[in-house]
């Protein structure tokens, strides 16, 4: 008996100091809500809740958004029928914090292009608690969560950004930052994310993945990968050659730098490229609505033409890859506050007035997959297979941990493998072979040592009873259970220098900081936790 019950405990030490080493090696996989929501979409969302007790959302992410942005109630709304607009009511939450009223954390042409009538673009910060899919997980601490009237801000965001923003003196850490520092609940300060699109051959919905990316949702022969400008500054900027169509001969020579933002739900391009996409797909341009408004003729000519748009993205000097988007893509619906007071078909295109407006929005997530790694500074992008049922969670492990079983941010093919095309980032540094080496090693010795000593009796294992059983003890047997691949960084980064920083509002500023042309950019917290 007495070896049976140090056998066990010997089993549970092991077990227990495997899960402690391992925790926070799975990403978090939020699922998504199985519904199609919006008010100018559809788009896949996700649940989420906020406040005690909880209040049921349905939120889609918000790549360059530092807090959660959520609808409350409207005039216009209460008159007219906004349908699909959840609202949420502080008062209800015996955990809400008011802040004070400050402007959205977004940029100034995002925050007029949702202002309808007489809104107001002031919003309401406070904090309170916040919950992801659908089980309450808890996130460790209270984040801001940002009160909008905006009639035409219906379905709710929940920012994606790393580090911490500040108002009235004090800072508040990100759900990302939350997750991984506080709670030490996903291996590394990174996602993925594509938007899920509804088309002919099947609805696919959106995925997002906290620490880590689905290999089954991506084409890994189409992958860039991309340097954020700087520690500091993470806008996911992409250089866009060209947009091309696949049933005419017309294209627009871009050479412009556009940035990937999913708050957005358009593709907004400078006015003569929209003027291609005019000459090619016929249509014209709505001054009231501010949108491409299609009629019923039009869109069925479009939908039987199913035109294919190409969007050619630059990878350093020699290096260029075409994402192609499906009329299927474009094909969405405004319904009221937007268009003209009633449902209408609209084409996704929006246009700037100059390039710090050129974004490539959800839209374009349809058919693509992001990765966005923080910690490296890095994100890729590649085309996005359709959803099929079956999903390959790969983690992303920290900075200074990148020799564990899980795999960097730079992922080869869909069965581990780095091809052909990601040659040029499969090798392993010598820093990194020694470190999975050395680490191998130690758990082997470690293995061994628990052997050694419960065959030898040493230490806890030696009692005058064992000695007097020895020819009666069982064989020590290890659990064979170990993770079914093991995947290799595909790019180590040298890691850059980030100074704490954080994003302050000071009185009814904006919390945004300013980056040449105006366009978002969240700041990063130098306090990366890699245990």
């Amino acid at each position: 008996m007495a070896c049976r019950n140090r056998k066990i405990a010997l089993t549970t030490i092991f077990v227990a100091w495997v899960h402690a080493q391992t925790v926070a090696d799975v990403p978090i996989v939020v699922a998504p809500s199985g519904e199609w929501n919006g008010l100018d979409g559809p788009w896949s969302t996700f649940n989420l809740g906020v406040g005690k007790p909880f209040q049921a959302f349905q939120g889609i992410p918000g790549l360059n958004s530092p807090a959660f942005i959520l609808p409350v109630e409207t005039e216009l709304c209460k008159l007219n029928s906004c349908p699909g607009r959840t609202t949420f009511d502080r008062n209800s939450s015996s955990t809400w914090q008011d802040t004070g009223i400050y402007s959205l954390p977004l940029p100034d042409f995002i925050s007029k292009t949702m202002a309808i009538g007489n809104a107001t673009l002031g919003a309401l910060w406070g904090k309170d608690a916040v919950y992801l899919g659908n089980s309450a997980r808890d996130v460790p601490s209270d984040i801001f969560v940002i009160l909008t009237s905006l009639p035409s801000f219906t379905t709710g965001i929940f920012g994606l950004s790393a580090g911490e923003v500040g108002v009235s003196g004090f800072t508040v850490p990100s759900l990302l930052t939350s997750l991984r520092q506080e709670a030490k609940a996903i291996p590394s300060l990174s996602f993925s994310y594509t938007a899920g699109s509804v088309s002919p051959q099947g609805d696919s919905y959106g995925s997002l993945i906290l620490g880590g990316y689905d290999a089954s949702r991506f084409d890994p022969s189409t992958m860039i990968s991309i340097q954020m400008p700087s520690s500091m500054n993470n806008t996911l900027f992409v250089s866009v050659d060209s947009i091309s169509f696949s049933g005419s001969q017309a294209v627009w020579k871009a050479g412009a730098t556009f940035y990937i933002d999913s708050t957005l739900p358009q593709i907004w391009l400078p006015i003569e490229a929209c003027a291609v996409f005019e000459t090619t797909f016929g249509l014209v341009w709505n001054k009231t609505a501010e949108l491409y408004l299609l009629d019923d003729a039009k869109h069925s000519s479009l939908q039987s033409s199913n035109e294919t748009v190409n969007f050619t993205v630059r990878e350093g000097a020699t290096r260029t890859v075409s994402y192609s988007l499906p009329y299927a893509a474009f094909d969405l619906t405004a319904s009221n506050p937007f268009g003209n007071g009633t449902s209408s078909r609209y084409f996704p295109l929006k246009r700037a007035s100059n390039p710090s407006q050129y974004v490539l929005g959800r839209a374009f997530l349809q058919e693509t997959y992001i990765v966005v790694d923080y910690e490296r500074a890095t994100f890729n992008l590649s085309q996005a297979y359709p959803e099929g049922g079956s999903t390959r969670i790969i983690a992303i492990p920290a900075l200074n941990n990148s020799t564990s079983n899980t795999t960097s941010s730079n992922p080869g093919s869909s069965d581990g493998n780095l091809d052909s095309t990601a040659q040029r980032s499969s090798t392993l540094s010598t820093g990194a072979s020694a470190g999975i080496g050395v680490g191998v090693a130690v758990l082997v010795l470690i293995a061994i040592g628990f052997i050694v000593a419960w065959k030898k009796r040493w230490g806890f294992f030696r009692t005058e009873q064992i000695r007097q059983e020895q020819g009666q003890i069982e064989k020590a047997e290890l659990d064979g259970n170990a993770k079914p691949w093991v995947e290799v960084p595909a790019k180590e980064k040298t890691e850059l220098p980030a100074p704490k920083a954080s994003q302050e509002v000071a009185g009814s500023q904006a919390p945004v900081p300013e980056l040449e042309g105006n366009n978002v950019v969240h700041e990063l917290s130098a306090n990366h936790d890699t245990h």
